[in-house]
């Protein structure tokens, strides 16, 4: 029986893809938090559909409160030391008021007014750092209440995305009201409420010259809210979220159903990715450089050596299926197509694991997938297998034959055991019980250490 027939008349608990969505988003923050630049955007490919992971909003929010931040700790400095500018005021009166302008008091007397013009110059509080300051700040509470609106009343068809979206977008909610409460008691404060900002000054491009004005000159808290304004323009919250409203148009239109399984294989990609980042940074000698990009994890360690985690992608060139000789006997040629585990870890050009990830799955599905996970080690010449399943949606079904029974009994076994490892001198091949949970619940549990286990392994090959 084939997945699709045996979860055709399975109901999506929204509850679960909730789950499911914290514990992604709580797993790829600690990811974040060990210094990973995020290149590109996770996507996953469901019943051949991209869909982009709004991973987005997590970045967009640390960078909102990044801004909140910055505007609490060092705003007190703009308040009480404000930039000034020295202006020259020309003033016509009876009677003298600053420094004498002759030529223009001479050209008014020969008019006939009996005027005097004088210069006097003065501090005045509308220099280029203040009025940028405001007008950013403006344009940034401008955004703020339409985004909350938009966040308030955004529904999607498909109850996946929907769950998934509020999920993601919860911490950038909270973040965007914190913000908005520092601007509008900053605004008020003092000075900044005299300083005229006109509306084409809150413009994108407008904020954007008076920022790259106010990094030439340098002055500081200024420059350091500029550059924080500058990497909010690239990417403003609501360009942001047209992106993710525009998906969620033609999610509506492809009325997919059963795709969170999808949601879980990232969730092990970023598993596998973490527990790598951990093995490697306990040993303190070793430099390492990591970026994440749509469907790969790409460690740099050892001046060179690359450890590349893979999600959803062939590898032809390592395919020895791919690449062998076959024969036809009518002479036709012929395409044979590469295996595509859900993950593999490559070191340098060596396949090293590979794995295998089952959401909603049958106990009979499940002994299948560990001979699917065999048939990938051997395609690759991968010394390490992976077969990771959520045991809290293993579902069980009626089986006659006799020898599916017995596969059957072993993976509930390991199911209450929560995983396995396998060996022999040359071969390891784990298959580890993994429920989506936070990162303080994960690495207490005994799946993570079979994970920690096969990440020492693979660190073994970059010696």
């Amino acid at each position: 029986m084939s997945l699709a027939e045996d979860t055709k008349d399975v109901e999506i608990d929204r509850r679960d893809v909730e789950a499911l969505a914290k514990a992604l988003i709580d797993i790829y923050y600690i990811i974040l938090s060990l210094g990973v630049i995020v290149y590109e955007t996770t996507k996953i490919t469901a019943r051949g559909h991209k869909i982009t992971l709004p991973s987005d909003f997590i970045k967009h929010a640390l960078l909102i409160k990044r801004i909140s931040k910055v505007l609490e700790e060092i705003i007190w400095r703009v308040l009480y030391s404000p930039s000034l500018v020295l202006i020259e005021e020309t003033r016509i009166s009876n009677s003298p008021e600053g420094r004498l302008d002759m030529p223009l008091t001479s050209r008014l007397r020969a008019q006939g007014l009996s005027m005097i013009a004088t210069k006097r110059r003065r501090l005045s509080m509308e220099s280029i750092e203040n009025i940028f300051l405001k007008s950013f700040l403006k344009r940034l509470d401008i955004d703020i209440c339409s985004a909350l609106s938009k966040l308030s009343n955004f529904t999607s068809d498909n109850i996946i995305y929907d769950a998934l979206l509020k999920e993601f977008t919860k911490d950038f909610k909270e973040s965007l009201l914190t913000l908005r409460r520092h601007i509008r008691r900053i605004i008020e404060k003092n000075f900044l409420k005299h300083v005229k900002v006109s509306k084409h000054f809150v413009s994108y491009s407008t904020i954007k010259r008076f920022a790259y004005r106010v990094l030439e000159r340098g002055i500081y808290p200024y420059s350091k809210i500029a550059q924080l304004a500058l990497e909010y323009l690239r990417e403003n919250t609501l360009a942001l979220l047209s992106r993710y409203e525009a998906n969620a148009e033609v999610l509506r239109d492809l009325k997919l159903r059963l795709w969170d399984y999808k949601l879980y294989e990232v969730y092990v990609f970023y598993v596998m990715t973490y527990a790598i980042l951990q093995e490697l940074l306990k040993e303190k000698s070793v430099p390492l450089i990591a970026g994440l990009y749509s469907n790969e994890a790409l460690i740099t360690v050892n001046l060179g050596n690359k450890i590349k985690v893979l999600y959803d992608r062939s590898i032809p060139c390592s395919s020895w299926i791919s690449h062998g000789k076959y024969s036809i006997f009518n002479g036709d040629e012929i395409n044979i197509p590469s295996g595509r585990p859900d993950i593999t870890i490559q070191i340098s050009s060596s396949v090293i694991a590979v794995c295998d990830a089952k959401y909603r799955i049958s106990a009979a599905e499940l002994s299948e997938a560990r001979f699917k996970v065999l048939g990938y080690m051997h395609e690759y010449s991968a010394p390490i297998g992976v077969l990771v399943f959520d045991p809290q949606h293993l579902m069980s079904k009626e089986v006659l034959d006799e020898e599916i029974r017995e596969d059957i009994e072993l993976m509930d076994r390991i199911r209450k055991y929560r995983g396995i490892l396998i060996e022999n001198k040359n071969k390891s091949f784990y298959i580890v019980a993994l429920s989506p949970v936070r990162h303080t619940e994960l690495i207490e549990t005994r799946e993570y250490r079979l994970l920690k286990d096969l990440c020492s392994k693979l660190i073994h090959y970059l010696r």
